[in-house]
């Protein structure tokens, strides 16, 4: 059975996951083929994912994205390229990791006749890793816009409908059209370098970024961006923790100028070393090292409903989080006791919450569910869960899964 594995994005995780599928399936003996965006070869992400399987795979087929142009319109080029590549390839099944902006274009212009471009007895299988529309939160305006959006993937032409997102996923499986879309929640790779699992980690990690060695470390790890509350976490830290041998960490790139607006801010914090910024992109060493020197990690983000792979890190080197009060990071947090949450925009609640997060550090201990997270978050169960529909249509057996269904009750 031919596979074509389609993605127009390029950074962050999204051609590593285009990646672990395509292993699982030629390991399995499938012809791999892939649908990538034209600018993809020269992205770094390429180059370590995509290029070492490069020989193995049938062919890799590359499109143009409009350049300058609104979100629509790329999800609308990236929607027809897919489904051009895969009638012009000939695949028996499609799959799109993350068609969360490409599906519901796929539903209006299922109104013209779409089918007709998806191959005779093809199936197209499409993962959604932040459908903010089946969280129903919002004012009236933001519902009836998601609605519309929940409408239009509705009417999509998709056989398998993946969601990562787990609260959205108890959502989805109450209605009917997704229940027909063969709905399964799916678990996004997460396994830390195994240097950061051992005992002593946190002494190795510190070294390895030239953070203090002694004292209480809060790490806001990955890029910092405006979304992200930077200076709203530092004000917090400021009123939570006065004196004394705790310190606050950027570990990431920082975007917008905010590097010069927290020096200006916090300028005396930075000068005295409790606040430290590591102002550079971190490669997934590093990233893993920032997660393993903290004490506590901060992950809470205004406008971030949908999951975050820094709780999901964090979560498997079992430290505690502070995440956001709502959303996936919110249902995370209270079923899997991670940690604490928080509304980064009211300033008396982030430092409320950030005293009792360093008082409370030293006495977390992971509660016994993480353990069976870890084992749903790893990269071969993942790859099952992407080779399960493929399986099925070939008549084999399933493999053996850890699902979403058999987690522990919250």
């Amino acid at each position: 059975m031919k596979l074509l594995i389609h993605e127009h994005r390029t950074p962050g995780h999204f051609l590593h996951h285009v990646a672990l599928i395509a292993e699982a399936a030629l390991a399995r003996g499938l012809p791999t083929e892939l649908s990538l965006s034209a600018a993809a070869p020269a992205t770094p992400e390429y180059q370590l994912h995509i290029a070492p399987l490069a020989k193995s795979l049938s062919a890799i087929h590359l499109f143009d994205l409009p350049k300058a142009a609104s979100p629509a319109a790329v999800f609308a080029a990236s929607g027809r390229a897919c489904l051009n590549t895969a009638s012009r390839c000939g695949a028996q099944h499609i799959i799109v990791p993350s068609a969360d902006g490409v599906a519901p274009i796929w539903g209006r212009m299922a109104l013209g006749g779409l089918r007709r471009l998806v191959p005779a007895g093809a199936e197209l299988e499409v993962g959604l890793i932040r459908p903010t529309f089946a969280h129903g939160e919002g004012g009236l305006t933001r519902r009836a816009k998601l609605a519309l959006i929940a409408a239009a993937i509705a009417r999509a032409p998709i056989d398998a409908l993946r969601i990562a997102d787990f609260p959205a996923y108890e959502n989805l499986k109450k209605t009917a059209w997704a229940r027909r879309q063969r709905l399964l929640a799916v678990p996004e790779p997460c396994e830390p370098a195994h240097r950061f699992t051992r005992a002593g980690a946190r002494t190795g990690a510190r070294a390895l970024l030239g953070l203090p060695d002694t004292g209480a470390l809060l790490v806001a790890p990955g890029e910092i961006s405006g979304r992200k509350c930077p200076l709203e976490l530092a004000a917090a830290f400021a009123h939570a923790a006065p004196h004394g041998d705790t310190y606050l960490v950027f570990a990431g790139k920082c975007m917008d100028g905010l590097a010069n607006k927290l020096a200006t801010q916090f300028g005396p914090r930075i000068k005295a070393g409790q606040i430290i910024i590591l102002d550079r992109l971190l490669n997934d060493m590093e990233f893993d090292a920032a997660i393993a020197a903290a004490d506590i990690v901060v992950a809470a983000y205004a406008g971030h409903p949908g999951p975050s792979g820094i709780v999901d890190r964090a979560m498997m080197l079992d430290k505690p989080v502070i995440a956001h009060d709502y959303g996936w990071s919110a249902y995370m947090v209270d079923r899997f006791a991670l940690g604490w949450k928080t509304n980064p925009l009211n300033p008396a609640a982030y430092a409320s919450t950030l005293a009792a997060a360093l008082a409370g550090a030293a006495a977390f201990k992971p509660s016994p569910a993480t353990q069976w997270l870890k084992q749903f978050y790893s990269m071969e169960n993942f790859k099952r869960h992407w080779m399960l529909r493929l399986r099925q249509r070939m008549g084999l057996p399933a493999e053996e899964l850890v699902l979403w269904a058999d987690a522990p009750p919250g």
